[in-house]
């Protein structure tokens, strides 16, 4: 990475260390510069406030402090990924577990429609039925019988 050194005048501040307002119509947003964080490598880092405009004397040593240790665990879970080896197996199962579950119940829909379809049918083959439809129509009859008859002749009134 090259940076360009500018020259003290260049970047000297006026006299007064501020900008005049017919410069920038509103305040400038500082934006975060990924290119100037502290590297690894010897070749330097972000410069402090101090030191603009100036050139650097020497290369500067940064401290490099050890990271701390993962425990193994994680580091195994890191490395890891979906659909290698035996790890993947207990999904698998899940799944087919969970197509079992559906193609059962969706079975068990459909017995019960058809169960239910042929109590209808057992039930008005009996005796039981062909009695219930016969009192029906008798105390239907009856009803018509008092309605018309209320209709008819008002004052009457029959006995239970």
């Amino acid at each position: 990475m090259e940076f360009q050194v500018e020259t003290a005048a260049q970047k000297a501040p006026k006299a007064s260390g501020k900008q005049s307002v017919e410069e920038t119509p509103h305040p400038r947003k500082k934006v975060k510069t990924y290119d100037r964080h502290k590297s690894r490598h010897a070749e330097g880092g972000s410069k402090p406030h101090s030191s603009k405009g100036k050139e650097q004397v020497g290369a500067v040593r940064e401290t490099h402090t050890p990271r701390p240790q993962r425990p193994r665990f994680i580091k195994e879970l890191y490395q890891t990924s979906a659909g290698k080896g035996d790890k993947s197996e207990p999904d698998v199962g899940h799944w087919t577990l969970e197509n079992e579950l559906l193609k059962m119940t969706s079975t068990m829909e459909k017995l019960k429609v058809e169960l239910l379809a042929k109590a209808i049918v057992k039930y008005k083959k009996s005796a039981c039925f062909e009695m219930g439809l016969v009192h029906m129509g008798q105390v239907l009859y009856e009803y018509v019988y008092r309605v018309a008859l209320a209709q008819f002749k008002p004052d009457t009134r029959l006995g239970n």
